[in-house]
């Protein structure tokens, strides 16, 4: 079986490396040339509409390859299943499990018909990432570099206040610990809270309110609702017994994701939060809640329920279309050396507007706002 993990594991990689290379410059940088020197709304209003397309079918396929290829079984209860029609902006509060834990979310805003309106708040690393950065620049994703408090904050407030101006639908997914539950950060966890007179907890991390509460005063009246996501894993029988089986990059290489991911999500109404301003309120709501979230993984046993279903149809037609693309780009490089500069070419474009223009995000954010 480990040989057929492995294969499994190179394709799902590939197929998701592949998708997000050719989306990244073969949808989304024409779009940009063409529309964001265009200084009338229309145009500006045209590109945001094709990056959010690109953002919908891409995670919808990256949430089916997951559930398919990738072999993990999503049982997503609570508040999992569509959202209102009327519901515009929301924020998803997480606890990070491990580095993975973000990939298995797309299956959850899949399901809640979310996938287009989602922005993450990710580590400045991942920001120049080959084809998968590129991508996460135009879809907005906030990158923070956790070496600038003040700026990380500004920078959410920017990105934030930017779709509620335009107001542009937004389900942004944050993480209020900052970092994953490996062995180093939860003893971390654990003297911080000793030292904060605070309850000790093994299964999640002590969150920190600052980001959660900038994104609440950002949002303000606009914020419909949070929603409280629990991520509890299966690891897969290969796994298990290492000393650290959380899923990594090293699981989706060797084809050894986690058997089941349990997400339980919880709706709470603006209307149910602390004041935007009363940061102390906000902080003190949110070690509740992850007070809460550590005595469910303490006594998990698993759903019993089979969870909302994967939308299959939506799975089905991102995967057709996907692959049809995939299948035109590829007869176009293999007939036409036109084809293949501007594939190249395309690449060395986002590489340097990455390096030496602040990105598609940058880019965006300036033309916007002139």
């Amino acid at each position: 079986m480990t040989i057929v993990n492995r294969v499994r594991g190179a394709l799902l990689l590939l197929c998701l490396l592949a998708t997000a290379y050719i989306g990244a410059v073969h949808l989304i940088l024409p779009a940009a040339v063409l529309l964001l020197p265009v200084p009338i709304p229309a145009a500006r209003t045209a590109y945001r509409c094709i990056v959010d397309g690109v953002a919908l079918s891409w995670f919808t396929l990256a949430a089916a390859l997951l559930e398919t290829l990738g072999g993990v079984e999503i049982v997503a209860t609570g508040d999992a299943g569509p959202v209102a029609a009327d519901e515009r902006f929301s924020l998803v509060l997480a606890n990070h499990h491990c580095r993975l834990d973000w990939m298995f979310l797309w299956c959850l805003v899949s399901r809640q018909r979310t996938a287009g309106r989602l922005k993450i708040a990710l580590k400045a690393g991942l920001r120049a990432a080959p084809a998968f950065g590129w991508a996460m620049q135009a879809f907005l994703f906030v990158f923070l570099s956790r070496a600038n408090r003040e700026h990380d904050l500004s920078r959410l407030s920017r990105l934030l206040e930017h779709c509620v101006k335009r107001r542009d639908a937004l389900t942004f997914l944050l993480f209020p610990e900052g970092t994953d539950l490996s062995p180093s950060n939860v003893a971390l966890s654990h003297a911080h809270a000793a030292k904060s007179g605070l309850a000790r907890l093994d299964h999640v991390l002590v969150p920190r309110a600052a980001g959660f509460a900038r994104c609440r005063a950002a949002l303000g009246s606009s914020l419909d609702c949070v929603y409280d996501a629990t991520l509890a894993y299966t690891p897969h029988p290969e796994e298990a017994t290492l000393e650290d089986p959380r899923p990594s990059e090293g699981s989706l290489l060797r084809g050894t994701l986690p058997r089941r991911v349990d997400i339980h999500v919880e709706r709470v109404p603006a209307t149910a939060l602390p004041a935007a301003d009363d940061e102390p309120a906000l902080k003190k709501w949110l070690l509740q809640r992850w007070s809460a979230k550590e005595a469910a993984l303490a006594k998990r046993g698993g759903a019993t329920s089979p969870g909302v279903a994967a939308p299959r149809v939506a799975y089905a037609v991102a995967l057709a279309g996907w692959a049809v693309l995939c299948a035109l780009v590829c007869r176009a490089l293999w007939v036409s050396p036109t084809a293949r500069v501007l594939t190249v070419g395309g690449g060395a474009a986002l590489m340097a507007v990455t390096r030496f223009a602040g990105g598609l995000d940058g880019l965006e954010l300036e033309t916007f706002a002139a």
